[in-house]
């Protein structure tokens, strides 16, 4: 996310699903200086999946306000994901105790 300076972005946070992904932990957002005086806001999050193939994490909307005081809500574009089997060819998943 980007804004110009005077614009303060609130961590949007999230639900505990994103889609087909459920998330894990919130990390912590990074800050960085981006092109022509704008600021940088990163949110990361740390998600799973328990299934392969395509899937997409829904739009998240984030709440800004301006300097003025007037708030309002952005919403990210939806975010295409491959997920793909951490099993190597051969092997197989076994559940262990069953």
């Amino acid at each position: 996310m980007e804004a110009e300076r005077g614009w303060t972005v609130l961590d949007p946070g999230v639900a505990r699903t994103l889609g087909a992904f459920e998330v894990l932990e919130t990390l912590p957002a990074q800050q960085t200086d981006g092109p022509a005086g704008l600021v940088r806001l990163s949110f990361r999050y740390r998600i799973t999946a328990f299934g392969v193939g395509e899937g997409a994490i829904p739009p998240i909307g984030v709440l800004y306000q301006g300097p003025d005081g007037a708030r309002g809500v952005a919403s990210t574009e939806e975010i295409s994901v491959a997920v793909e089997s951490v099993l190597k060819e051969g092997e197989t998943f076994a559940v262990v105790g069953a």
